[in-house]
């Protein structure tokens, strides 16, 4: 474990105080939520469709990315695009074809659309796995020639992600029992690759990553030896780590496949959780950038929630995740489940209360339908300029489709912030004020900060003006969310 040299980054930048339990921002109820559209097919063929990738570019388009498997030697891979967030989808697009391609990812940024795909080959020696990168600037109609990344053989983990012009690359090589894992760093949009080892912070399994103000934090499952859901960051784009911090607790020993999303100081993760001996959807958080984290909550209702995805925009935390059920409701074992449903939840108070459950996916069982291969599945999450969307894997027909539901978004986006400000009296009395820059979001709910603890606070007419008592010293008041909007504002209250 790397010896931490900026210790601000984890205790964070506010000084340990002592608050009167008295000194808490003004809570408002729950505000409204945004629209659902309905579910639209985004395929509707016979052809094999397996694996799927789900991004979303700077003008709000929808992508969707996927494998097809009919003649696995001469891979198809293709992707849709959406220009009305979701309700039409254009005919499949080619990406690459003609080579057994076994994995994918995607990420879109004002350089274009960013693809990787795996190479599969087999020969006497084994069967080897390379990766390649590919390239459109126009939307999708076209790509580059894939070129490869890394002289890594057997990898089967991926992700790419893009933050401010550069490109990240997360890799798994899986040499025997031994897996190494990498990450590749592009400055000039995939031209060169510079690849560093992840080393340090024990087995880096499934991740998902989160990068921002020039600090890149993960969250991985173990495996086998190194079981748990860990948490571990970069101050330094990747060349080294802080961590492992241990995120999960007392979960189950084969917890994993953890999601993140930062909203304002605090860092929230979900992930498949098998304390109870099946799976289930757990949410935890942490405050201190990772050294501690609140028990987790789990978010099914019943048996065998999965493949859960989190994100966090203008309105608050979004979970969805895959149910499964049985013929007769909610099954017992796994065994017994025989198609998904997926559900949505919503926290617009920073993950201290949830929603009720939202019916995403309308599927309906029509038997025989094996497993893995349950109705809905594999579901992803992305968020567009306000709202987010939703794709998942369905066979609900007896064939393999992707399906996709958008939601309009609610809460109040960072262009109709006018300001934040704040002050505190001698005798411990703290008044914030949201300036917003009309009366269109009364209602609607931010989130404030005080000493990185958020506060859900309701927007009246065109502010919000929350107040607290009971403080002593000084203290630091932020706006959440919208995030990146105002800068905190520090205060003495004597």
């Amino acid at each position: 474990m790397r010896t931490l040299t900026r210790r601000k980054l984890i205790q964070g930048t506010a000084a340990v105080k002592c608050v009167a339990a008295s000194a808490l921002l003004t809570l408002a109820p729950l505000a409204r939520g945004g629209e659902w559209h309905d579910e639209v097919p985004v395929t509707a063929d016979p052809v094999l469709q397996t694996f799927s990738a789900l991004t979303v570019g700077p003008d709000d388009a929808i992508y969707a990315m996927w494998l097809d498997w009919t003649d696995f030697d001469n891979t198809g891979v293709y992707v849709n695009r959406s220009d009305d967030r979701g309700q039409t989808w254009s005919q499949p697009l080619l990406v690459a074809e003609g080579k057994p391609y076994d994995n994918i990812a995607l990420a879109a940024d004002e350089a274009g659309l960013h693809a990787l795909i795996v190479r599969f080959r087999e020969n006497r020696e084994g069967e080897f796995k390379t990766l390649y990168y590919t390239r459109s600037r126009d939307r999708g109609e076209t790509f580059s020639r894939p070129r490869r990344i890394g002289q890594r053989d057997r990898i089967e983990q991926i992700r790419v992600f893009s933050h401010n012009g550069v490109l990240y690359v997360f890799a798994a090589d899986w040499v025997g029992e031994d897996p190494q894992y990498y990450l590749y760093v592009s400055p000039d949009r995939g031209r060169k690759w510079t690849e560093l080892p992840i080393v340090g912070i024990g087995t880096v399994e499934h991740p998902d990553i989160d990068v921002r103000d020039g600090v890149i934090r993960m969250v991985y499952g173990g495996f086998l030896n190194d079981r748990g859901i860990k948490y571990a960051l970069s101050i330094d784009n990747g060349r080294s780590w802080i961590g492992p911090f241990n995120v999960s607790g007392d979960a189950g020993p084969h917890s994993q496949l953890p999601q993140i999303a930062v909203e304002g100081g605090s860092v929230h993760v979900v992930f498949e959780d098998d304390r109870t001996g099946h799976f289930n959807v757990s949410y935890v958080r942490s405050s201190d950038n990772g050294r501690s984290w609140t028990p987790a909550v789990q978010l099914n209702d019943a048996y065998y929630g999965a493949r859960a995805q989190l994100l966090a925009d203008d309105e608050g935390l979004h979970v969805v995740w895959c149910q499964y059920h049985g013929r007769d409701g909610w099954p017992n074992s796994w065994s017994s489940a025989d198609y998904g449903i997926v559900w949505h939840r919503l926290s617009r108070d920073g993950g201290r209360s949830w929603s009720d459950e939202f019916r995403v996916s309308q599927n309906e069982h029509i038997p025989p339908i094996k497993l893995p291969e349950q109705g809905a599945n594999d579901v992803k999450l992305e968020a567009l300029s306000r709202g987010f969307t939703t794709l998942w894997q369905d066979r609900r027909d007896g064939n393999f489709d992707l399906y996709s539901r958008t939601n309009d978004g609610g809460g109040v986006p960072c262009d109709a912030v006018r300001r934040l400000r704040a002050r505190c009296s001698d005798r411990g009395k703290l008044k914030a004020v949201v300036k917003l820059r009309d009366d269109g979001f009364d209602g609607e709910l931010l989130l404030l900060e005080l000493d990185r603890e958020p506060r859900p606070v309701a927007v009246r007419g065109q502010k919000a003006a929350p107040k607290a008592a009971g403080l002593f010293g000084r203290h630091t008041v932020g706006l959440a969310r919208p995030g990146g909007c105002e800068s905190p504002v520090e205060v003495d209250c004597g």
